[in-house]
């Protein structure tokens, strides 16, 4: 091969042009099933401490806390991540309508 010319062009007319759209679904697939295994595992421990008499309010004091604390911790997490989510998606949002806008026509994510 001469300086200047190029290499074999990686191109292959079978594949589907929204392959980066199915290489998505299986990640999906997965996390759907890892959620699914979260929940069955916590339904199953939260039976078995039930069965033994122990409760939420239980845990809670024994952490040192109430539910007033809880509520307060879950203001104070909201009070700071809403103006962050909010300014990220300042910039966030019009970045993606731009690329969306300027995709090729066949590259669509909905099939």
């Amino acid at each position: 091969m001469r300086v200047g010319d190029a290499g074999p062009i990686d191109y292959h007319p079978d594949l589907n042009e929204s392959a980066a759209d199915t290489a998505a679904a299986p990640m999906m697939q997965s996390f759907l099933r890892t959620l699914v295994k979260v929940a069955v595992a916590s339904l199953i421990v939260g039976t078995i401490l039930a069965h033994f008499g122990i409760t939420t309010d239980q845990i809670v004091r024994e952490f040192g806390l109430s539910q007033d604390r809880i509520m307060e911790l879950a203001r104070q997490g909201i009070t700071w991540a809403l103006p962050n989510l909010l300014l990220g998606s300042l910039v966030i949002v019009p970045v993606w309508l731009v690329v969306y806008l300027f995709r090729p026509p066949g590259a669509r994510s909905g099939e």
